[in-house]
């Protein structure tokens, strides 16, 4: 996957259904974006890989459907999600700093996404089997 110090292409329509946060990357493709320049993690790689994979060879039409079906968009990043978490748990081991890890998660992608989604039920569903 290559990655860019930019903005993605579709940026302006982003920033028209949610709010983007410091620090956050995007894929549109097989690029991943991340105009903050922060470190990408192999955990944090392994869920942007997972959307690459999903977007196929038209990230055009997957990000329309994914800035317009909620649905899917919560299915999209639960997935990429479980993918991240399940890469965590290969790495860290201290259960403690394994469960922080997962709360940061479940926080992000209860927060993030514009989705009627709870704290509690995105650390369910995060933990849940793939």
């Amino acid at each position: 996957m290559k990655i860019i110090f930019d903005w993605p292409p579709n940026i302006d329509e982003i920033q028209k259904v949610f709010p983007v946060l410091d620090k956050v990357v995007f894929t549109y493709g097989n690029t991943l974006y991340n105009p903050h320049k922060e470190p990408i993690s192999v955990f944090l790689l392994k869920h942007e890989e997972a959307h690459s994979i999903r977007q196929g060879g038209n990230p055009k039409e997957w990000w329309e459907r994914y800035l317009t079906d909620k649905e899917f968009r919560l299915a999209q990043e639960l997935e990429a999600y479980q993918i991240q978490y399940r890469e965590a748990e290969k790495f860290i081991k201290d259960r403690n700093e394994l469960y922080r890890y997962l709360r940061k998660l479940a926080g992000d992608l209860s927060g993030m996404y514009g989705l009627d989604l709870t704290f509690g039920l995105a650390m369910e569903k995060i933990k849940s089997v793939l």
